[in-house]
This record gives C-alpha cells, sequence and structure tokens, in this order.
C-alpha cells in the first residue's frame, strides 16, 4: 500500500477509506477507515510524524529531542515537547512533539499524542490509547501493546518492508487483521506462498512466491480503476446564468478614471480595456468575459461543462457534479476577496445532484441550488461511499459588485489543496446606466431654396437644403455604444445619414456632450403648411433609448410635386395646363387651335393679367394635393391665395384672395380613336363638388362639353333629348351608370345622331363661383360612353310549353284505333310517330297526356339568356313583320309586330293568341342604348277549345315579308275518359307445398310453403295505361313476399315474371282491346321457415304469423287500383334434425330415431321390431294400436298431443281444421283422442365398458315425478319406469327402491331421491338402481334399457331433455 501513500490498521473488511496523504488509517464504524493529519508517516523521508503525546513505561531514545529530554530514567512526562536526544530507559510521556530523532531503548507509552517528525526507534515495546497516531520513519524493535481496554486487533497499512524472521511472523489475515503466525510468508518484498498453494487458478497465473508485492498492488490497482466508478471531476469551471452583456466602448480607464469605479485589469485572465476601447463579451482559454451589465445579479452552474456518468442506469455522479461534496470549504471569491465561505461537511443540501435547492448565503451573495452529497455507484448497482459529489450554483448580489471593472471564481479548498474555477469578469455601469440620454438645443439653420416651376401664375421652388443642429447629453457616462447609433426620423426630407459616437480626445471625458450636425435635402412636394424638418434617434444598450427626440423643423414651402405629368389627351391630373386652353365661345374647330386658345401659365389670372387667363380657376401642384382644380381664394390655397406672403416662397407670387366672381376652365380633348363617336363617358374625381345646372354656390359647378362647330354647350348633368344639342340642353344618358353624388361621378354623355369626327375636338367649360370651397382632383375621357357593342337578340326560333301532362302508354294509334281520337302521326311534321302500347313520356318539347284539354302556352324564344345587351327570352325585328299561331296545321291568330311600340296583345275567341312587350333596345351592360336593334318578349297561349282529343301540336312563325321563320313544335295528348279502375273476385287461396316433415305423425310444411292472391281488373287500359316499370305490385305483403305475378285477358298478351311487381302488358290490338279486363295471379310465398301453433309455452317465437296481402294497379291519370287486404295464420311449417340427440346418453325431442313405440319388451331382441315411424298417427288404434297412446314431440318438448296445433287438431282450412298445414293432417283434440294416458319409450344403450347395476337419469322440464301408486290426470304428473328387456321387469323409477325384486313389475329404483321429485328446467338427477339386474356394458355385450314416460292426456307439463348416465 506503500505506493498509496497510507497505511491502514482497522478490523473486518474494508469498503471505504478518507483522509489525507501518508495517514495511519484506522477503522470507523463497521465498514470504513480513516486517517489523521495528526498521526502520517512520510514515506519519502521515511518518517512517522506524531502530533500528540507519547507516552510508555519503557525508554524513549532519540538523537535529539525539543526541550532537555536526555538521560531520562523512568520518569513519566506529561508532554515532552522536544526530545533531541538518546534515552536508554523507559519513557512514559503524555505525548512527545520533536522536530529531530528519538531512539528509546526501553519501552514507550504514550497516553496522548504523538507527533515525531524525525526518526523513532523504540527498542522495547510501545504501548498507547488507540488509535495511535501516525509517527513517520518508525523503527520498532520492541512490542506494540495497547490498553487492555481495545478490544479490536490493530491494523497496520504503509509500513515499511523489512525481512522477516524465519520461525515467527506479524501478518495480515483476510480481514486486515495483525496477527502473529508460524507459517512462512512474503519475504521481503515478495508475496509469497499462494493460501491454496497455486497461484495458476487465479486471474495473473505467472504470480509466483517471488512476484514483487508492487507488481501485484500496480495489477490489482489497475483492475480497480477499471472496475469502480469514476469520481467526479473537481471543481474547475464556471460560467453565467444571465445572458451575455453588452458591448460597449469605455469611458474610463486607470489613468482617464471615474471616481468610486475599477479600472479594467488583468486578474481574471484578460488584457485590461482602455479608455475608448471596446469592452464585450470574449473568452480566454476557460476565462469569460461577459460584458457590460447595468446593476446585474449574477448566478451560474459550477462545473456546468461535467457531463451526467451513467452505466446501466446507474449514475456515478450526476451533471454539473465536483468530487468531494462532503470535504472542505467552498469559496466564493469576488474581485480577489472571498465574499461567502461555507463547510461542504456541514452543509446538508437539499435534492439529489441536479436538482439540488439548498441555499448558503453571505447578504445574498454565495451558492444556491445546492444539491445533499451522493455516492458513485457502479454499473452493477454497488454504492462506492468513497466517491461523494454534489452540485450548487454560485450567485453574485448585485449589490456586492463594485462600480466598473468585476471578477469571481470558485475556490474548492480540500486540506491544503485549492480546486479552482475559471475567471468570470464584467462591467457594472450602475451609476452611467442611470443618467438618461437627452437632446439640447435642435434647430434647423442655412437654409437654401432652389429650382423654379409656374402653374395657374404661380411660381413653385423644386426643393431646399439646410442644417440640422442638436447636442446630445450623457452619452458618454460611463460607456457609450459604437457603431452608427444615431439615426433620423426625416419629415419631407430625405439623404440624411446615420451617425457613430467618436471617441473621446484627450482633454474629455465622460461628461462630454456630443455635437450633432446632420445635412438634409428636401423630399417631395412640400406645401406650406408642411413642416420639413428631423428628429433623433439614439440606441444605447444599457440606457433608455432615445426615439423620434430633439425634433427641429421648418416651415412656409411651396415646393411643386416633382412626379412626372401624367396627363394625357383623355386624363387630366391637373398637375400641368398642357391641355388647358383660354376662355372662349369656339364656335368652330379651328378655333380650338388658335393662338388665342394657348394658356401660359406664369400668367397672373387677375384682372390685370392677359386675356383669356383673367376669369381663371386655380390648378395647384403639391405633394398634399398632387394636382387640384381650386378657386383662387379656396382656404387649402397657402393664405387662401395670398401666395406672395409666403416665408419661404419665391418673390414675386400673386395674390388671389381678394378675387370675386364666376371663374372659369376650358380644356380640349381630341378624338384619335379613328372613327367617329356619339357618346362620350367623362369620370371625375373631385371632394365636397356637385355637377348641376342650380346657382353657383359653395358645393356646385356647372360642367359642360361641345363639340365647335356642331354642338353647343350642353350640360353633362341634365338628360338628353332627342335632336336637342343647343346650350344648356342637356348631355347625360338616362338610364345609364350615372353617379348623382356631390364626389366621385362618371356620367354617360350623348350628342344623339351627332358626333365627334376623327382627330376633331370636344371643349369642356367648368364653370364655378368663388365662393365654391370643394375641388376636382381628376377627369378622365371616354369616346364612345360604352367600352363595348351591343350585340343583336336572337330572331324567333323557339317556344316551350309550361304545362306538362302525365308519361303513359297510349293505347290508340294506327294499329288500334280508338274512336274520338286523333292518332299520332308525328314523322309528319318531322317528330317521333307514336302507336298503340308506345311510351309517350314526357320530354322536352312533347308534353305528355293531359286528363282533359287546358290551356297551353308558353314563352317565345325561351331558350335565349338574359346578355348585359337584351333581356332572357328577347327575339330581334321586334317592330317588324307578324307574328303567327299554327295549331295542329292551322294559322289560328295573327299579331302585328309594327302597330305600336308599346306592349301589344292579341287573342282569338278560344284565348289562342299572343302577348308581347314594348320595344326595347340593346344596350350595353354599362346602360348605353342602340336604338338600331328593338327587341321584345313574349308568350304564346292555345285556348282548350282549339284542342283535340288524342294528339295535338303547335308551332309560332315570325313572317317578314315572304320569308318565314319557324320554331319548334309542341305536342301533347288529351284523354278524357273516366271510367274507374276496378278489382273483383279478389282470393287468397289456402298455402301449399309438395315437401313434408313428420313427427309425432303430424303432417308439416319442411319448406316455405305459398298461396295464390287473385282478382280481375277492369278499365285498366282506357284509352292509355301506365308505363310505370312496377305498374301492378303488391304493397302490403306481411309476413310473406311475392314471388311471381302472372296477367292475362282477352286484350292483352299474357306476362308470366318471377317478380314482386312488374309492368302492365302489352295491348294484343284486338277489337276494342283496350276495353278487356285483365286477370292478375300473385304468388305468395310464406316468409317464415319455422312457424308452429300450439301452446304458447312451446312455441315462443316461431308462432303468431299471419300473412296480409293486397295488390295495386296504376294508372297515369286515374286514381290507382287498389284491392282489399286479405289474411292467413296459423302456419304449420317445421322440421328438425337429430342435434346433440343420441343412442347412448341423450334425448332432446328433435327426432324420433330412438323412440319405440309402446309394448312390454321382454327381450332385448325385441326392441329392434317396436322402432317408431314419425308419419303414424297416434290417434288411430284401428291402424296403428302400438302407436295410440303416445305423447308428443313437438318443437323440442315431450308434450300432451293436446298442447300441440289448434288444442291437438293439426289439420288445415280445407279439411276442416284452422292451419294453413298439409292436407290429410292428425286430429289430436280431445273430442276425437282414443287414450287418456300417453306415454313414451325411448331406448338407451350402455356402450361403457362396464356393467351396470343402476343408471343416473336426469330429467329437464317442468313436471312431478310421482310413483306408480299415484294416479296421474290433468296436472304435472308423471310416472317414470324402467326395464332392461330379458333381465328385469318395469321398475317404478318414481318410487323409492327396497328390496332386490328385479322380476316384479313396479318394484321400487329410486336410490336416494325422495318421491314425489319436482322435475325443473335446469335438470333434476334420479338414481335408478335396477334391483339387483345388471346392465351389461360393452365387454359384455352391451344391451339397451328402456325408459317410459307416463301421462296424462291433459297433462300441463312438459320435458325438455332426458339424459341416462351409466354409473
Amino acid at each position: 500500500m506503500a505506493e498509496f501513500g497510507w497505511a491502514y490498521v482497522a478490523g473486518g473488511a474494508i469498503t471505504g477509506a478518507w483522509g489525507p496523504t501518508g495517514s495511519i488509517m484506522l477503522k470507523k464504524e463497521h465498514l470504513y477507515i480513516s486517517g489523521s493529519p495528526n498521526f502520517i508517516f512520510d514515506t519519502s523521508s521515511n518518517t512517522l510524524q506524531v502530533d500528540g503525546i507519547i507516552s510508555g513505561s519503557g525508554n524513549i531514545s532519540g538523537s535529539s529531542f525539543y526541550g532537555s529530554g536526555a538521560n531520562l530514567t523512568g520518569i513519566t512526562f506529561d508532554r515532552v515537547t522536544d526530545l533531541g536526544a538518546t534515552t536508554t530507559n523507559s519513557i512514559i510521556v503524555g505525548g512527545i512533539t520533536s522536530t529531530g530523532n528519538v531512539t528509546i531503548t526501553g519501552s514507550l507509552t504514550v497516553s496522548g499524542s504523538e507527533l515525531v517528525t524525525g526518526n523513532l526507534q523504540v527498542l522495547g515495546s510501545i504501548s498507547g490509547p488507540s488509535p495511535l497516531h501516525i509517527i513517520q520513519g518508525a523503527n520498532i524493535t520492541g512490542s506494540l501493546r495497547f490498553s487492555s481496554s481495545v478490544s479490536n486487533p490493530v491494523s497496520l497499512i504503509g509500513l515499511s518492508a523489512g525481512t522477516a524472521t524465519t520461525s515467527s511472523y506479524l501478518a495480515l489475515d483476510s480481514s486486515n487483521n495483525i496477527i502473529l503466525t508460524s507459517s512462512a510468508g512474503g519475504v521481503g518484498g515478495q508475496i509469497g506462498v499462494a493460501e491454496d498453494g497455486d497461484y495458476t487458478d487465479g486471474l495473473f497465473t505467472d504470480f509466483v512466491t517471488s512476484t514483487p508485492v508492487g507488481t501485484v498492488v500496480d495489477r490489482f490497482n489497475e483492475i480497480m480503476k477499471i472496475i469502480s466508478p469514476p469520481p467526479a471531476p473537481n471543481v474547475q469551471r464556471i460560467k453565467s446564468d444571465q445572458a451575455d452583456g453588452a458591448t460597449l466602448k469605455l469611458s474610463f480607464d486607470g489613468t482617464d478614471t471615474i471616481p468610486n469605479h475599477n479600472a479594467s485589469s488583468t486578474a481574471a485572465g484578460f488584457s485590461s480595456v482602455s479608455r475608448n476601447g471596446i469592452y464585450g463579451p470574449a473568452t480566454s482559454g476557460n476565462n469569460i468575459k461577459l460584458g457590460v451589465y447595468n446593476n446585474q445579479e449574477l448566478t451560474g452552474l459550477i462545473n456546468y461543462n461535467v457531463a451526467p456518468s451513467v452505466t446501466n442506469g446507474n449514475v456515478s455522479y450526476a451533471s454539473a457534479s465536483f468530487n468531494n461534496g462532503n470535504e472542505g470549504t467552498l469559496k466564493l471569491e469576488l474581485n480577489g476577496v472571498v465574499i461567502h465561505t461555507v463547510s461542504l461537511s456541514g452543509l446538508s443540501g437539499t435534492g439529489n445532484p441536479a436538482t439540488g435547492s439548498a441555499d448558503s448565503l453571505t447578504n445574498g451573495s454565495g451558492f444556491t441550488n445546492v444539491s445533499v452529497n451522493a455516492s458513485s455507484f457502479d454499473g452493477n448497482g454497488a454504492e462506492w461511499n468513497i466517491f461523494k459529489h454534489r452540485t450548487a450554483k454560485y450567485k453574485i448580489e448585485a449589490n456586492d459588485q463594485h462600480k466598473g471593472w468585476n471578477y469571481l471564481r470558485v475556490i474548492h479548498t480540500v486540506g491544503s489543496t485549492n480546486h479552482t474555477s475559471n475567471y468570470i469578469e464584467w462591467i457594472n455601469d450602475i451609476e452611467g446606466s442611470a443618467v438618461a440620454l437627452a437632446i439640447s438645443n435642435p434647430r434647423i439653420e442655412n437654409v437654401s431654396l432652389v429650382g423654379s416651376s409656374y402653374l395657374s401664375g404661380i411660381e413653385y421652388n423644386t426643393g431646399f437644403t439646410a442644417k440640422y443642429k442638436a447636442l446630445l447629453d450623457n452619452i458618454y457616462r460611463n460607456v457609450y455604444p459604437t457603431g452608427s447609433v444615431i439615426t433620423f426620423t426625416e419629415t419631407l426630407v430625405s439623404n440624411v445619414s446615420a451617425q457613430s459616437i467618436p471617441n473621446l480626445e484627450d482633454g474629455e471625458n465622460y461628461t462630454k456632450s456630443m455635437a450633432i450636425t446632420a445635412s438634409l435635402t428636401s423630399s417631395g412636394t412640400i406645401h406650406p403648411s408642411h413642416s420639413p424638418g428631423l428628429s433623433m434617434n439614439v440606441d444605447h444598450p444599457i440606457k433608455t433609448n432615445l426615439t423620434n427626440a430633439g425634433s427641429a423643423t421648418a416651415t412656409g414651402f411651396l415646393i411643386i410635386d416633382p412626379s412626372p405629368d401624367t396627363s394625357t389627351n383623355l386624363i387630366e391630373y391637373f398637375q400641368s395646363e398642357t391641355y388647358r386652353i383660354t376662355s372662349g365661345s369656339y364656335a368652330n374647330q379651328a378655333s380650338v387651335t388658335d393662338g388665342a386658345a394657348t394658356w401660359n401659365s406664369q400668367n397672373h389670372m387677375t384682372g390685370s393679367g392677359a386675356a383669356g387667363h383673367t376669369d381663371g380657376l386655380v390648378q395647384i401642384s403639391t405633394e398634399q394635393y398632387q394636382g387640384h382644380l381650386y378657386s383662387p381664394i379656396d382656404a387649402d390655397l397657402p393664405n387662401s391665395g395670398d401666395i406672395a406672403s409666403l416665408a419661404n416662397g419665391p418673390s414675386g407670387n400673386p395674390d388671389y384672395s381678394g378675387i370675386s366672381g364666376a371663374r372659369t376652365y376650358y380644356r380640349k380633348i381630341q378624338n384619335t380613336s379613328g372613327a367617329t363617336k356619339r357618346d362620350l363617358k367623362i369620370t371625375s374625381i373631385k371632394n365636397s363638388t356637385s355637377y348641376n345646372n342650380s346657382s353657383l354656390g359653395t358645393g356646385n359647378i356647372h360642367f359642360f362639353v361641345k363639340i365647335p362647330g356642331a354642338t353647343g354647350f350642353m350640360d353633362v348633368s341634365q338628360n338628353f333629348s332627342y335632336g336637342s344639342i343647343s346650350d344648356g340642353n342637356g348631355a347625360l344618358v338616362s338610364g345609364a351608370s350615372n353617379d348623382v353624388d356631390s364626389g366621385n361621378n362618371i356620367h354617360n354623355l350623348t350628342f344623339g345622331t351627332v358626333g365627334v369626327s376623327n382627330n376633331e375636338y370636344l371643349i369642356i367649360k367648368i364653370v364655378a363661383d368663388d365662393s365654391w370651397t370643394g375641388y376636382v382632383s381628376q377627369l378622365n375621357f371616354q369616346f364612345g360612353a360604352s367600352s363595348e357593342s351591343a350585340s343583336d337578340a336572337p330572331a324567333l326560333d323557339d317556344i316551350d310549353a309550361n304545362d306538362t301532362g302525365e308519361g303513359a302508354k297510349i293505347s290508340f294509334g294506327s294499329s288500334n284505333s280508338v274512336s274520338g281520337y286523333t292518332n299520332n302521326s308525328g314523322a309528319s311534321i318531322s317528330l317521333s310517330t307514336f302507336n298503340s302500347n308506345g311510351d309517350y313520356t314526357v320530354s322536352g318539347d312533347r308534353r305528355g297526356v293531359f286528363s282533359a284539354a287546358t290551356t297551353i302556352d308558353g314563352e317565345l324564344n325561351e331558350d335565349v339568356a338574359s346578355s348585359a345587351n337584351y333581356s332572357a327570352n328577347s327575339f330581334n325585328n321586334a317592330y317588324t313583320g307578324l307574328l303567327i299561331l299554327e295549331v295542329n296545321g292551322s294559322e289560328l291568330q295573327t299579331l302585328n309586330l309594327a302597330s305600336s311600340t308599346n306592349s301589344i296583345n292579341s287573342f282569338n275567341g278560344n284565348s289562342s293568341g299572343f302577348a308581347v312587350s314594348a320595344v326595347a333596345y340593346s344596350t350595353t351592360s354599362d346602360g348605353i342604348p342602340n336604338y338600331t336593334r328593338p327587341y321584345r318578349t313574349g308568350t304564346y297561349a292555345v285556348g282548350a277549345n282549339d284542342q283535340r282529343l288524342g294528339w295535338n301540336y303547335a308551332r309560332v312563325i315570325h313572317r317578314i315579308g315572304e320569308s318565314d321563320t319557324n320554331t319548334n313544335y309542341v305536342e301533347w295528348i288529351i284523354d278524357t275518359d273516366s271510367n274507374a279502375l276496378a278489382a273483383s273476385s279478389v282470393a287468397l287461396s289456402n298455402f301449399n307445398h309438395p315437401t313434408t316433415y313428420y313427427q309425432s305423425g303430424v303432417k308439416y310444411f319442411a319448406v316455405r310453403p305459398s298461396g295464390s292472391f287473385t282478382y280481375t281488373a277492369a278499365n285498366v287500359y282506357r284509352n292509355i295505361y301506365s308505363n310505370d316499370s312496377t305498374a301492378v305490385q303488391f304493397p302490403t305483403t306481411t309476413q310473406c313476399s311475392i314471388t311471381n305475378i302472372r296477367i292475362s285477358g282477352d286484350g292483352v298478351t299474357t306476362s308470366n315474371t318471377a317478380a314482386a311487381s312488374v309492368p302492365l302488358p302489352a295491348l294484343n290490338n284486338s277489337t276494342d282491346c283496350e276495353q278487356q279486363n285483365i286477370a292478375v295471379t300473385g304468388t305468395v310465398l310464406f316468409d317464415q321457415s319455422t312457424s308452429l301453433v300450439g301452446n304458447a309455452s312451446y312455441v315462443s317465437g316461431v308462432s303468431g304469423h299471419t300473412i296480409s296481402v293486397n295488390s295495386s294497379v296504376n294508372h297515369p291519370l286515374k286514381s290507382n287500383l287498389s284491392t282489399s287486404t286479405l289474411n292467413k295464420n296459423n302456419f304449420l311449417v317445421f322440421s328438425a334434425s337429430l342435434g346433440s340427440t343420441n343412442e347412448f346418453t341423450e334425448e332432446y325431442f328433435n327426432l324420433e330415431n330412438y323412440r319405440i313405440v309402446s309394448g312390454n319388451y321382454t327381450s332385448q331382441g325385441s326392441i329392434s321390431s317396436g322402432a317408431w315411424n314419425s308419419q303414424r298417427s297416434m290417434n288411430d288404434v284401428g291402424s296403428y294400436p302400438a302407436y295410440d297412446d303416445g305423447l308428443m314431440t313437438f318443437n323440442s318438448f315431450l308434450i300432451s298431443p293436446l298442447k300441440g296445433g289448434d288444442d291437438g287438431d293439426f289439420r288445415n282450412v280445407a279439411d276442416g281444421g284452422s292451419l294453413q298445414s298439409p292436407a290429410s293432417n292428425v286430429n289430436y283434440s280431445t273430442g276425437v283422442l282414443n287414450s287418456a294416458t300417453r306415454t313414451f319409450y325411448r331406448y338407451y344403450e350402455n356402450n361403457t365398458s362396464n356393467d351396470r347395476s343402476s343408471i343416473t337419469i336426469t330429467v329437464y322440464g317442468s313436471c312431478t315425478l310421482v310413483n306408480k301408486s299415484t294416479s296421474i290426470g290433468s296436472n304435472d304428473k308423471i310416472h317414470l319406469e324402467a326395464k332392461i328387456p330379458g333381465s328385469t321387469a318395469w321398475l317404478d323409477v318414481g318410487k323409492a327402491y327396497t328390496s332386490n325384486n328385479k322380476d316384479v313389475n313396479g318394484s321400487g329404483a329410486l336410490v336416494g331421491g325422495s318421491s314425489p321429485t319436482s322435475i325443473v328446467s335446469g335438470g333434476s338427477s334420479i338414481t335408478c338402481t335396477f334391483n339387483g339386474g345388471s346392465l351389461p356394458g360393452t365387454v359384455s355385450g352391451e344391451e339397451k334399457v328402456i325408459l317410459k314416460i307416463s301421462a296424462h292426456k291433459d297433462w300441463s307439463g312438459y320435458i325438455s331433455r332426458l339424459t341416462v348416465a351409466y354409473s
């Protein structure tokens, strides 16, 4: 163990050790050892260091002592403080402290502490308390003793090597106890002989007795490193939880200081930052620079970089753990001074590592989130208590920080070793950040106007330049930002650049105010009321930013809108006066381009101005208005028209503020469309202005249009009247999409038949009073009021019919003429011809069959959809020609379209004719009419008295001169026959089926039976009939279905169809075939596969089936035929299977395979002759006497025959019964039932290998088993007997067994039971003994036992199962 630098003395298995390097280890508690700095063996100097008292009863000698310790004999010292000599006597001391060598030739007894840093040589014995302290360099030739109170053996760790004697050895046993043994151990530094004499059976097969101990220890130490969990790292790294601080320049350093502020320095591993230097987040090795904060509390995780160590889910240490979490002190050092210390051995902590929550703080600074100590666990889940770790965070309260520069680290001191973290440093600017930024003395200076432009006699500038100046206060206190942090908010100016903060110069300090100067240029058009200028924005990371502060403006400018003039021949934006002309009458086209019409924008519009300019309205074009037309004295104008008084405007401008009276605006528009235009659209954008012909005022103006040389000045606000085109006449298209509000407007204008030829001019004239307060900002002109052309309505080529009859098959035609009816000959007019049996459906213009003549009417051109130019159902040429109504080939009525432009009604005396609307004209979608394209809409009607029985047709003709335009035909049929449909001889037959099933003599339908529903129908085909695919059907089919329908008759072709509904068959076209009756037969199939009649207890779920059937025949016009509803009930439909019934043990009464007839059965052979025939009646003593007394099996029950059918009667209706059952069925009713006592015989064969002296009979049902001496009757009592033919008589199973009387009929066979025995539905078991008899099994030759059940014919009980067990 010397390689580890420590030794130990302990007993038992050791699992953990603590203490300083070189300490003598002593056992602590049960499984741990620990050392002390007071008892250390220094292997480098072979010195035993004892800090305390050494006492002994022998001699202590040494080469040097503290104090006078030489030649001491038999003296006990309380404490020897310096032994620098040698004594040959024993020495007893309370303690020894010596820096020299001590040699004692006698014994050494120590009762106190010991510390010898030199050599200690004891030739005698050493005794003392336990534990002894470390003695460095000990050489003990005597005995080593402890007081008698020490019970545990001594454990030594880290002893110097020596040579053992050949006869006795001081050795360690397996528990590290020191023992004296005569066995040979290691020699010198060798491991010696193996315990079992063989090292090759272990891990290191190369070990021999002479292998050095150091080799062994080194190998096992390396193995321990592999298998032990890794300890957590020591304290090494920290960082900050907070986001990085700001990057700023410093206004101070060690030379240019700020009072009470620490300057940046190098103690934390970074170069110092001088004034004007940039201080921001950075790293240097593991050291961290955070940047600049404003009084920021800092926290951070200790060992944040440590990842968790987990093996197989077992935690060696958690994330951010540090080692020795239970030892030493944890210190928080701020600016080189420890401001908080905590002893970890006394700090419990809270929460597991990585989730700790305990605090250890001084004035708010220290450690937080401190966890408990935790041991390491290896991959197998074993705990290693020698490795302790915990987690924590540091915290620096803001108030503990210096102003200016700060740095910190965390120190973990364990013993004399300091484990230190990296440094973190930052700047704390608590004072500077509290001093707000401010701007003083902002102003605009050095204004210079540039450029010149004219409009309505007013001169504008095109721009200006100026300077913005201000002082920025407190920007340098105590740090200042980098980059272009000064920006400007521009108002009507541009090109102002951002600025940065210049460095402080020599002689300047942090109190300096920064002078700001910015050059600005005007941007856009600036109205006199505008205030162009700047405000300032300053960003500072730790101060409150300035936004739009230090505003400075100037006013009184007149800057023209720099936007390009976008006015065109057809658009006026009032930004320029390119198309404006002077005031005038403009009598012809030439006057428009004459020089007198030219407008000069520099001429003042005052009474002294140039001709044609003196009454003008003002155009103004600034950014605010971007081109408007105003009264010269409008309040929106600068100074209400006094342009001359603007402070920053050009000199020499006019003063319009005193102008009064009406003012005008003239403009020319040239038609360049390439064609003559008769109409015009003007779109106006304006404000607070109406166009009308009222007296001029503040809210209205007059607006005129003129074609020079063709019209006068026509009023755009008044409706156009055809032929009126003089001054003041209206030009507005009535009904077009014109606006009438006082805001933006669209005016659609027309000049009637007069037009503006290509390249000619149109003049507009606007007249307003000087008091007008609105304005016009835009005019759009469009030659041709609509951009589209109105299309003509279609020609009249279509009619429809609004009336709809019924689809039907017709009974008349060329193959079967019906008196008074016109046959359909559609082919003659290019339609389809329909003969008798033809399916005359409603389709398109074929309107079907009507039961009486009615007015047939419809729309003309009903296929014409509404369009933007004309209405729906319109036809063209509507003011020309004739409309003619043709019915059944005759022209009945004529209407003259040219007789009126108003609506026209034209009908004959039978109400056949037309109704047409007034003339309208094709009009564009925006309401501009084309008077050359008239159209109308209309309807036609064919009166009832102009129609005939049978087939009818009609059309309309538009005749213009000798040319006809024909519509399509519409057609229909009139059938007035009123003979109602009627049914007679309605009947429903009894049901039958040839496949039957027998049980207990009862005959059942084995499959579903069927019957016939028949009737005769009259007037079905007069004179039309149904075309429905389900014309004949059976609406009511309760508990049944229709599988086939047959229809026959003298006038039809017979149909026989396997379906539930069918169409009517075709007429055979024989004479008067449509008047003949038809016979209908429907095959009715019973729906239930099982249907029984009997006592309700035995037919549950399979009874009560009553069928109901009726039939109907449809007709298109008349009321449909519906027959009466007929019923049948009491159906007997049943069949069974063997199921679980077998020959040996089970009877479920579903089949009668093992039932036998009534008989005595004296031998086993006689049983086969009694086989039961289920078809034989159980009430025919003459024919079948052995069946005459039988009980009935019915629906898996054994019951009295009276309980099935209609009180035992299973006959059908035809045989005098009440059931729908097979013919010739049995009648078991009371009046005819022969035998009052009824029986059921059934054999069971023993199929087991053993002979049986008794059997167990289990009876399921509802009845009472009694002995034979108890009479049975109209109750639930039964007798049960058992017999082994050839072996026993009939034994009474309902009677208790008393003795073996197997050969005597009626002998009791009931064992263990009681009589009477109640039989329940869940089963009642009975033991039946054979009274000494035996029922052989398969080994002896199996035999059968017969069970006989007897009950009265009025028996009220039942049995549902009969089971035999061979026990």
